[in-house]
Order: C-alpha cells, then sequence, then structure tokens
C-alpha cells in the first residue's frame, strides 16, 4: 500500500510537467518546415494556456531571424539527431530576444485573424491547450479557455 501511495506521489507531482517541452526538440524535416512556415509571418506569440501562474510566460515576437541548430540528442530507435528552432527578434515591450521555441505553445497569425498553433500547422502531433483564438492586435494577453 506504500509503494502504491508513493507511487501515485510521484505521478501526480510530473502531471504538470508532461505538458511541457512537447515540441521543444523535434527532427530535422521538423524543423526545416518550421522554418518554410515562420518565415511567411511577421510575428510569433509564444504562449503556454494550460501553465500556471508560476510558470505562465507570453510574448509576442516581432520576427527577425529563424534558424535551427542541433541539440546534441539523438533519437535512440531512429539514431536521428534533434533540432530546435530559434527565433530572433524584439518582444512587445521593444526588447530584443532569442527564443528557442516549443512549436506547441508558438502561434502565429492567420489569414482570417485568429491565432494558430505552429506545431499544429506543421503537421505534428501535440496539445497548444487552446484552439484557435482571435488575435489580439494589440498585444494583451490571450484569454485562457474556460
Amino acid at each position: 500500500m506504500k509503494k502504491l501511495f508513493l507511487t501515485l506521489c510521484l505521478a501526480f507531482t510530473l502531471l504538470p510537467s508532461l505538458k511541457a517541452d512537447q515540441l521543444a526538440y523535434i527532427s530535422k524535416a521538423e524543423a526545416q518546415r518550421t522554418i518554410a512556415l515562420l518565415s511567411k509571418y511577421p510575428e510569433v506569440l509564444v504562449w503556454c494556456a494550460c501553465c500556471d501562474t508560476e510558470y505562465s510566460y507570453w510574448s509576442l515576437i516581432k520576427i527577425k531571424k529563424i534558424y535551427m541548430r542541433e541539440v546534441g540528442y539523438t533519437d535512440s530507435s531512429s539514431g536521428e539527431n534533434y533540432y530546435e528552432v530559434i527565433v530572433e527578434g524584439v518582444n512587445h515591450k521593444g526588447e530584443k530576444v532569442t527564443e528557442e521555441l516549443d512549436l506547441a505553445y508558438a502561434h502565429v497569425r492567420g489569414d482570417d485573424g485568429w491565432g494558430y498553433c505552429v506545431g499544429r500547422l506543421i503537421g505534428a502531433e501535440c496539445d497548444p491547450c487552446t484552439p484557435p483564438f482571435p488575435w489580439l492586435l494589440d498585444a494583451q494577453k490571450p484569454q485562457k479557455k474556460r
């Protein structure tokens, strides 16, 4: 019974982190698709809709440069190296930023004025914790789904 209790405690402790870093490390092909996609947009919103207030973060970045880099990890089954996509630009506060993207929490504004998850747009499986949402031009924080 004690082992079961400890196992359950550990599982519930880890649950919040299961959403984190869904698409931070990706294949080379996914990184290339992401760069091609982001090069069509002037800005990217980095926002985790399901992160609690202690870890909540958002940044609207006007894109100046997009690139990928190898992260030093290899997929054990395929032997393929993992990559991350990095955006350099200026955020909504006017600060120069360099952001390593988790594609599940990176969003771009579609032609219809709605924000869409970059991970889903490149065909990756992920949970962005929010459906498409109305893009807020004044860079106010998006509202969480209730």
